[in-house]
């Protein structure tokens, strides 16, 4: 069953993409503008912001433009791509696959991929920080460690342990920590960023999967995926605060502008607003099936949803939660971890 392992999975395709959004004229003045360069009219046209959706399935990776709301790209890499993380200047994009022990590196400009580095194991989750120097954080489920990846080099640094069956990762870079989702632990490990050396267990729901960090709250969200519960984490005393009903089997979880938590319900095939401040549910949505990853864009005016079990991607507005577009992607779709950037100059 799909949802259980992460290098588990086999999607079911969608059909056509079914676009729902009202910006039929920016999506054909884009068209003209692309026929334009074709012929040498024009420069390169480059979109606002990207989603890179990993395929897991399929063995690709869909480059979604979010201004014009569809796949502008395929990027084929090794099997099963699940894990994803965009660099800030959207330069890179750094993609985990489980079931070869492998982390891949794409360049964003020219969409090819870079390398893929060897780290064994089963590489899941996956986290930048980017603060001195470029370092990637992968959770490694099969090992229950944490590894830390010189992409420059191509090597990994070390080898950290944590709990049972690491999954999500978010990294703090000011507080120079990272947490860990241990899924099978029940806990969210905390450790220092820069030296070997760990700050907590934390205690949290049953089987925590997804997470997600709130800079300007200084909160934790750990997405309980049994117990159907999203826990709040205060980094100032390393501890649970309290747990909030959210639907069945919580998974990808991301932080909005406004401090709400949208959290994906794969069983529900919704995402769910959560209001902190009220320790409550304030709005529901219902996306396509079992719906995975969730990341917010810049402007934090969109939600973009992987559908694992429908192959495709929802983009919902914010704050309200309408549908913009359902656009049909690979088979597979995952996109676990922070997989929206900004499109680099296209060369």
């Amino acid at each position: 069953m799909r949802g259980v392992y992460p290098g588990h999975g086999a999607g079911q395709s969608c059909g056509s993409a079914r676009l729902l959004s009202s910006r039929y004229g920016l999506r054909a003045l884009r068209q003209v503008a692309l026929l334009l360069l074709t012929f040498g009219l024009l420069g390169p046209v480059t979109a606002g912001e990207l989603a890179w959706i990993t395929n897991q399935t399929a063995g690709t990776v869909s480059v979604l433009d979010l201004d014009a709301l569809q796949v502008i790209d395929t990027v084929a890499v090794p099997a099963g791509p699940a894990g994803v993380a965009v660099t800030r200047d959207g330069s890179r994009v750094y993609i985990t696959h489980p079931d070869l022990g492998l982390v891949s590196e794409i360049d964003a400009a020219t969409r090819k991929l870079v390398q893929s580095i060897e780290v064994g194991g089963s590489p899941f989750g996956i986290a930048l920080d980017e603060r001195d120097r470029r370092l990637l954080f992968v959770t490694d489920w099969s090992r229950h460690i944490l590894i830390v990846i010189d992409p420059k080099k191509g090597i990994p640094l070390d080898l950290l342990a944590v709990g049972q069956s690491p999954a999500g990762i978010v990294v703090d870079e000011l507080a120079r920590r990272v947490y860990i989702a241990d899924r099978e632990s029940d806990t969210v490990t905390v450790l220092d960023a820069d030296v070997a050396r760990g700050f907590a267990q934390i205690k949290v729901g049953s089987h925590p999967f997804g997470i997600a960090f709130d800079q300007a709250a200084k909160r934790v969200y750990v997405g309980n995926v049994r117990s159907g519960s999203l826990s709040v984490i205060d980094t100032a005393d390393l501890k649970e605060t309290l747990q909030i009903p959210v639907g069945e089997f919580p998974y990808g979880i991301a932080v909005g502008r406004d401090g709400k938590v949208y959290v994906a319900n794969q069983r529900d095939d919704e995402i769910a607003a959560i209001d902190p401040v009220t320790a409550s549910v304030s709005g529901r949505q219902s996306v396509g099936r079992y719906p995975d990853g969730v990341a917010i864009n810049a402007a934090g005016d969109r939600l973009v949803v992987a559908n694992w079990f429908d192959d495709s991607v929802t983009v919902l507005s914010l704050p309200g939660l309408e549908t913009l577009a359902k656009i049909e992607v690979g088979e597979g779709c995952r996109a676990f971890g922070q997989f929206i950037g900004p499109a680099p100059p296209v060369p």
